[in-house]
């Protein structure tokens, strides 16, 4: 949706050079990393918050986004999956990131979700936050559900008690 509302500004503004057609790999990129600025900016204002990120090695990397250093630094791998993008736990973007990224994976459990997100994502106390979105998914709430069983009959009581006594192998 940002994507589409930056192409509406650009076309705004340049009537003669226009961008129509579907939305670019690079548009949605764009959008995706302004969002994530936002929300940094957001969440990393105050001191509170910044002593979170005091036991990890962050930096800012060309566009400003505050990224983890982590120890695969030097491995041939996207820039996303070397260093991720850092988010905070609790904004509603994350948690819809969260739900996005389950629903998109067919309702990924949490180990596998937490998989997938770090390929991106550093998210502050990711555990506890995905855990809490994978609670409110409706789907995955149904199918956890216990079969429901219904009480034994009185008669059935009685019959399950004289089977256990002949299959025992003591006399009286």
């Amino acid at each position: 949706m940002a994507a589409w509302m930056k192409r509406f500004i650009f076309n705004c503004r340049n009537s003669t050079s226009r961008i129509t057609g579907e939305l670019s790999h690079q548009e949605i990129k764009q959008a995706e990393l302004k969002i994530v600025k936002m929300i940094q900016d957001e969440y990393f204002i105050h001191e509170v918050n910044r002593k979170k990120l005091n036991s990890l090695t962050t930096y800012k990397d060309g566009e400003g986004i505050l990224r983890v250093k982590t120890k695969i630094t030097y491995r041939k791998d996207s820039e996303d999956f070397k260093n991720p993008i850092i988010l905070p736990s609790h904004h509603q973007v994350v948690e819809r990131l969260i739900m996005t990224e389950h629903k998109k994976n067919s309702h990924a459990g949490l180990q596998m979700l937490l998989n997938i997100l770090r390929e991106h994502y550093w998210i502050l106390n990711a555990r506890k936050t995905v855990r809490s979105v994978l609670s409110k998914c409706v789907i995955c709430l149904r199918h956890a559900k216990r079969n429901v069983t219904t009480p034994l009959h009185h008669s059935q009581k009685i019959q399950s008690k004289m089977l256990q006594f002949l299959r025992s192998s003591v006399l009286i």
